[in-house]
């Protein structure tokens, strides 16, 4: 897995015309619990809040534990995949991928 990003982790770009995107940051994380999670969630957040400081657009919106699977899936919005990979860098969360996401909901497919 990667390490902020590190180990071959794999980003992949927002469209162009897009300003703020969603994103999925996919982990596989062995020995994942719930409280290490929270703590995780608690440190993205902190993140998200420095970096809107600085310019940088990105919020955590929300995370989908797979405990039978080790596996977390988070959703963040972003003006970049560069910016959610950063926030998981500074967070010390490893992640293994980031991908730009849709949604399909009753109303549509949208960004969020």
């Amino acid at each position: 897995m990667g390490e902020g990003g590190k180990g071959g982790a794999r980003t992949a770009s927002a469209s162009p015309s897009t300003p703020v995107t969603t994103f999925v940051v996919e982990r596989y994380w062995p020995g994942v619990s719930p409280e290490t999670l929270a703590e995780a969630v608690a440190r993205a957040r902190g993140c998200a809040a420095e970096m809107s400081c600085e310019g940088k657009a990105v919020r955590y919106v929300r995370a989908t534990l797979l405990p039978n699977d080790e596996t977390v899936f988070c959703l963040f919005e972003a003006e970049s995949v560069e910016h959610v990979a950063e926030l998981n860098e500074r967070a010390s969360i490893p992640f293994d991928r980031i991908v730009g996401a849709l949604s399909l909901t009753p109303d549509g497919v949208g960004g969020t």
